[in-house]
């Protein structure tokens, strides 16, 4: 690192602990033509109260110049530190489109890695709270989107790739930070080659970020809005109305399942330490974690076998376990989807299944 660059006014460093390789960071990398910056910095992650802000530009990371690196690089070098890791950043006083990103800004950065696990009691469970998880009547409303998609979601494993599906997935878990899914589609998306440096080249970057921006977006967005209809249109021009309707089924099912899975960690972070998330009941969450607790251990276990899998494994097997995941979660879905179907009169929550849909299956 430059004496320069470090002496610099509007330079600073900050020191992050990771105390383990597998430690969440939280920070999200792009790279623009002055080098590479922080796009988005996550909750649950040991950078959420450092110093970093958005916008602000990366020097080094654990003595390394990043600035001609890609956001990929910048991201596995991170990724591959252990301990005291410095980061010197200079600060733009310039904001970053948070939603606006692309496969370069790498959305799967760390976004696969499990929580610290030395965190205490009470930054743990605050962590729980402050993810997106379900109330019942969201629950229900919810649970009508994914039923009415799962003809799509069956359909996805034809028409899209195993890196689009990945990258989908991948993406809206970089939002959403459901534990159970980062592990088990860390797994498939390294077997997909999404793992560190597998979208080097300009080529491989046009053909996946648009279903990075789409993921990306849907999750902040919950699937509605015109921000998400328009990265459906932008993959439907570039690969065709089945992927659209494809990337929209996968969209509102790791929605499904990401929500699942912290609906879950807060039932077993919050209510059974004796505090509910503010929202929420230990009633719903109780009924909710006995439905739903055989489904995520099945996830669980399915992450440890994965793990003895090469990467670069053939479309056929990725095809395969797709719709074997489809059909194990059906089981599920749909007579909870049917319950909330009859639900729904009695419902005045805050979403509507029929109001501004990511696509074009809905009317």
């Amino acid at each position: 690192m430059s004496a320069s660059a470090v002496s610099s006014t509007s330079a600073y460093s900050v020191t992050l602990n990771k105390k383990t390789k597998d430690t969440r960071v939280g920070i999200l990398f792009k790279k623009y033509h002055e080098g590479v910056k922080v796009a988005d910095i996550s909750k649950g992650g040991i950078a959420l109260h450092s110093s970093l802000r958005v916008g602000d530009k990366i020097l080094s990371i654990d003595g390394k110049e990043v600035t001609d690196m890609t956001a990929k690089q910048a991201a596995s070098l991170l990724r591959s530190t252990l301990g005291q890791v410095e980061i010197v950043a200079e600060s733009t006083n310039s904001s970053i489109n948070k939603v606006g990103h692309s496969a370069e800004s790498t959305p799967l950065l760390i976004s696969t890695s499990t929580m610290n696990s030395d965190s205490t009691s009470t930054t743990t469970t605050t962590s729980a709270f402050e993810k997106k998880s379900w109330t019942w009547k969201d629950s229900f409303q919810d649970h009508c989107r994914v039923l009415v998609h799962l003809p799509l979601i069956f359909a996805a494993p034809l028409f899209l790739s195993p890196k689009d599906l990945e990258t989908i997935h991948l993406s809206i878990n970089s939002v959403n930070d459901c534990q159970f899914c980062g592990n088990l589609h860390g797994e498939l998306g390294r077997m997909a080659g999404l793992e560190n440096e597998a979208l080097t080249s300009d080529e491989e970057n046009l053909a996946h970020d648009v279903f990075a921006d789409f993921g990306y977006t849907f999750a902040k967005n919950n699937g509605f809005g015109t921000e998400v209809r328009t990265k459906y249109d932008e993959i439907v021009a570039a690969h065709g109305g089945f992927a659209g309707l494809s990337a929209e089924g996968i969209g509102y099912f790791m929605l499904w399942a990401s929500l699942t899975g912290n609906t879950i960690k807060s039932f077993l972070e919050g209510t059974l330490r004796g505090s509910t998330k503010p929202g929420s009941n230990v009633i719903f969450e109780i009924f909710f974690v006995l439905y739903y607790g055989p489904l995520v251990i099945i996830s669980v276990l399915l992450s440890v076998i994965l793990k003895i899998f090469p990467s670069g494994m053939p479309t056929f097997f990725h095809v395969v376990f797709s719709l074997f995941l489809a059909t194990v979660s059906s089981f599920w879905i749909v007579p909870y989807g049917i319950l909330s179907i009859l639900m729904l009169p009695c419902i005045t929550g805050t979403r509507s299944i029929m109001i501004a849909p990511a696509g074009g299956y809905l009317p």
